[in-house]
């Protein structure tokens, strides 16, 4: 019985639980130039930042993100669809190799959505909106 107990002590005692956190910092627009002709440019920069708390055990996953195809972002006035969503290495997923990963995502505005004759006072303020975002942890590779 004895030995018994102490080898269920050892089995746990190997045992790590590790937490990954994942964080999504909200939109922040870059540029939104309009000018009489129409917009130029309407881009929005977001960082999802991901955190471990046991590298050891963590590091070598992979971590795979799906997000939807367009966003709406609101300023209380006005309602502006995404045209698309972009990762900055064009990779939608991430290998963990430190404590504190960082993705930088960026959400371009759809222009025509700005220039449905709309005055420049329902245009102008600031715009919020969040990234829905579905992401799946692998386990690292094992050698053989």
């Amino acid at each position: 019985m004895k030995k018994l107990i102490t080898l269920l002590l050892l089995i746990f005692n190997r045992i790590s639980y590790s937490e990954i956190k994942i964080k999504v910092k909200p939109l922040e627009f870059h540029e939104i130039r309009a000018q009489n002709s129409g917009l130029y440019s309407a881009t929005a920069r977001g960082i999802i930042i991901i955190t471990t708390d046991n590298l050891d055990e963590d590091i070598g996953k992979l971590i795979k993100f799906k997000t939807p195809e367009q966003l709406v972002l609101s300023n209380g006035k006005n309602f502006i669809k995404s045209e698309n969503i972009n990762f900055e290495n064009k990779k939608d997923e991430i290998i963990i190799e430190k404590e504190n990963e960082k993705l930088i995502y960026f959400v371009i505005l759809d222009k025509k959505e700005f220039s449905q004759g709309k005055n420049q006072n329902e245009i102008e303020g600031d715009y919020l909106g969040t990234l829905p975002l579905n992401y799946s942890i692998y386990g690292k590779e094992e050698e053989i």
